[in-house]
């Protein structure tokens, strides 16, 4: 049978480069002259200072398994890593660093350890350390860490380095490399891996680690031993989480709800059912007139850890939040829309993301019901007095790889997103905003206060937002409330008030009647209607 060839499985070896022109050459050639046949390497030059590098590289660009990428700028070894991984197309992949040499059989011997332990998701070898002149120094021999199950022993050691071979499949399950443990991402990685999914050691020397003088300063290798010291203590945090752990900590879920009662108990089922952690949720309507209110009145009514508050009037979001904020006792803070329902550790992992970030806000990569990314975090960029706010992953598929990478954002969108209750001593919601746009404001002012902001890729929700549920769009009653043009128009206005830039949307331009043949039309129609407030 096919699945039991030893060249079934196919294997792509990454080597995310940086400088070392000297043992380039050495490391490709160890990698291309593999005996297994079933083998792409995947080169990806992380914009190298080193002269010698481009040309090394060049020289095998016609070398018909290797694919080689030049980025423009230099991202660090974990996105290095990453971009190489999405250009993959091997049902596993094999690390490997650009200054080191894989014995001939390497990849041949892991298939075969592949292909007897179909359900294992990590495979490490022995290795030999070997100096600048490829002598060897030692041999380090990793079989006393055999164990299926290594969660326990590699908080105390990373013993599952070279080589390893990780399937692509636990990737999308556990994601790619994270840039805040560049240095000691491999470590970082393995700790992710190790409560979730079998090991496998290969009792084999299949790899030399090349020790030589550019190789660490001793100032990082003191960076290192911290960065290894806050994998292993995230990971603890993750594990204590999963448990149901959170320890002192208060958790306040924030939800707005305005009309749509059916999609609102939906997503208050799915909370409950997913957030085992202790919360309190604050339930603010902004006067819905349908079966809205009794609904609320009847979930709270079952849960003591429901507050409700009803208004009388549409404060708006950025109102609601402000208001329902001043009744959440959390510590941390998370907004909700009503239509957006959560799924598994979608709350510990973005507490997870905050804690190994170090970050002051996380949202969750947010899917439409069509399968696809409505956002995974939010960018902007200025062309004064312009700023153009734009969705990270947009229209991708939910199942992309490349969707799994942790990044820093400038901009959250607010509907799944947590916040640490001291941000709001630097910042607030601006009630003026009514028609929308809350959480640009906010992010914007979170730039400006120096607070940082991430995406959580692995806290997935799915958004069910208006325009893409056939139902809503007939009624007529909430898209009227929802969407006021003229109160929208206000919110742009008292945007540009604010902050002295026009939000660039020429579709809304043309909804709102505002001018916009040319930026100076748009330009000359805000500067005539709107006065900006000096800051």
């Amino acid at each position: 049978m096919d699945s039991l060839r030893p060249t079934a499985v196919k294997l792509s070896i990454i080597i995310p480069v940086f400088n070392c022109s000297q043992y380039l050459k050495k490391a490709l050639d160890s990698a291309l002259e593999q005996t297994y046949p079933n083998v792409e390497v995947i080169v990806y030059d992380d914009c190298s200072t080193d002269p010698g590098v481009r040309g090394t590289l060049l020289q095998f660009k016609d070398h018909p398994g290797l694919k080689i990428f030049f980025g423009k700028t230099n991202l660090g070894i974990s996105m290095a890593t990453n971009l190489a991984i999405l250009q993959s197309s091997g049902e596993y992949v094999a690390l490997m660093d650009c200054d080191d040499i894989l014995h001939p059989h390497a990849l041949e011997t892991a298939a075969r350890y592949i292909n007897e332990h179909p359900y294992v998701h990590y495979f490490y070898s022995n290795r030999e350390n070997i100096d600048q002149d490829g002598k060897i120094i030692n041999r380090l021999d990793f079989s006393q860490y055999t164990s299926k199950h290594p969660g326990e022993q590699i908080l105390t050691f990373m013993f599952a380095s070279h080589l390893k071979i990780i399937k692509k499949e636990a990737l999308q399950r556990v994601g790619l490399f994270k840039k805040e443990f560049d240095s000691c991402q491999d470590y970082e990685m393995a700790l992710r891996m190790s409560n979730r999914f079998a090991f496998c050691h290969i009792p084999e020397y299949l790899y030399q680690y090349r020790i030589h003088p550019r190789q660490i300063s001793s100032l990082k290798k003191s960076d290192q031993a911290l960065l290894s010291l806050r994998a292993r203590e995230v990971e603890m945090v993750r594990r204590e989480l999963y448990r149901g752990n959170i320890g002192k900590n208060k958790i306040s879920i924030v939800i707005l709800t305005l009309n749509r009662w059916k999609r609102t108990k939906s997503s208050l089922d799915l909370l409950v059912k997913h957030t085992p952690l202790p919360h309190e949720i604050i339930l603010l309507d902004n006067n819905s007139s349908d079966e809205t209110v009794p609904m609320l009145k009847w979930f709270a009514g079952q849960r003591s850890n429901v507050s409700l508050i009803l208004e009388k009037e549409n404060l708006g979001p950025a109102g609601g939040r402000k208001k329902a904020l001043k009744a959440a006792g959390g510590d941390f803070i998370v907004t909700l829309d009503n239509d957006i329902e959560v799924g598994p550790r979608w709350l510990e992992n973005l507490l997870v993301r905050l804690k190994e970030a170090q970050a002051d806000a996380a949202c969750c990569r947010v899917l439409l019901p069509n399968g696809k990314i409505q956002y995974n975090g939010g960018h902007y960029v200025v062309r004064e007095p312009f700023i153009t706010f734009s969705f990270i992953d947009h229209s991708m598929k939910h199942d992309s790889l490349g969707s799994l990478i942790f990044r820093e954002c400038r901009w959250l969108p607010g509907g799944a997103t947590i916040y640490r209750r001291s941000v709001f001593d630097h910042v607030d919601f601006c009630e003026e905003l009514r028609g929308g746009m809350e959480d640009n404001d906010l992010s914007l002012q979170m730039m400006r206060a120096g607070l940082k902001m991430v995406n959580s890729p692995l806290s997935t929700v799915v958004h069910h937002h208006t325009h893409h549920e056939p139902k809503d769009l007939q009624d007529r009653e909430y898209l009227r409330r929802r969407y006021d043009w003229e109160q929208l128009k206000t919110t742009l206005s008292v945007f540009y008030r604010r902050h002295g830039l026009i939000i660039y949307d020429p579709w809304l331009f043309e909804k709102l009647n505002i001018p916009g043949s040319s930026d100076r039309e748009v330009i000359d129609y805000f500067t005539r209607h709107f006065r900006v407030n000096p800051r």
